[in-house]
């Protein structure tokens, strides 16, 4: 290419010339730069996999000692711990495994709401095979991140490019209804199943999701419990 322009106008030629070594020298650093940092993240890598390896033998090793001598080193930390601590930590225990057995109860019966409404539906529309497709998005609507909303809206919006209006629109108005239904009967239903009134679990999951996130939702109800069913048996004082 240098020697084309050149045959035509060498000022031209000197200024590409330029223009190519600045190139070639700019391409060489970000070349050498991009070469650095790679070896240096291999060589990290390299070097954490020994101490990742031992870690994991350590773990296996500490977790069949500590499953063989379980009985004795809880009977001497409980040693070391208050009696009324003891008691405490007992109940909060047995009050956490009844708690989360009850939430997986609660958003069991929602889900199983929310297929059969979505059967229905869909049986309606026409779709084939649509109990699997309703099971499928029933088990979405119970991931906060995700529910059902993203996989009916997309399909909504698919139909309706495609030019299947009444099929699009039909998808929307299934969204819209399980969405009410859903926020109408979460709080009542988990409300119930927990021992605390609608609108007190619906302020706890309204201020997890705030503070923590989707966590949040299912830890802030379940403290909740937990802490109401240790003022009532005077373990600690909260409220009267």
């Amino acid at each position: 290419m240098q020697s084309t322009i050149a045959a035509f106008d060498p000022s031209v030629s000197v200024a590409f010339e330029e223009l190519t070594e600045n190139f070639l020298a700019n391409a060489g650093s970000l070349i050498s730069g991009i070469s650095v940092k790679a070896l240096s993240w291999l060589s990290s890598y390299i070097t954490a996999v020994p101490f990742f390896v031992a870690a994991v033998l350590i773990s296996v090793v500490a977790t069949f000692f500590i499953a063989s001598d379980y009985d004795n080193i809880k009977a001497f930390i409980g040693r070391q711990i208050p009696e009324k601590w003891h008691l405490l930590l007992i109940d909060i225990k047995e009050y956490s495994l009844k708690t989360v057995s009850k939430y997986f109860k609660s958003y069991a019966l929602i889900m199983t709401i929310t297929f059969c409404e979505l059967s229905i539906a869909l049986w309606l529309l026409g779709v084939n095979n649509f109990a699997v497709i309703a099971l499928i998005i029933a088990v979405f609507d119970i991931i906060p991140v995700c529910g059902s909303g993203g996989v009916l809206i997309p399909w909504s919006v698919f139909s309706l490019v495609q030019g299947r209006f009444a099929f699009g629109i039909g998808m929307l108005i299934v969204y819209a209804i399980i969405t009410v239904i859903r926020q109408i009967i979460e709080p009542k239903i988990v409300g119930d199943q927990v021992g605390l009134p609608p609108v007190v679990t619906l302020m706890a999951m309204f201020l997890g999701v705030r503070f923590m996130g989707v966590f949040g939702l299912f830890a802030f109800p379940i403290a909740l419990v937990i802490l109401k069913n240790l003022n009532d048996r005077g373990r600690i004082r909260l409220f009267k």
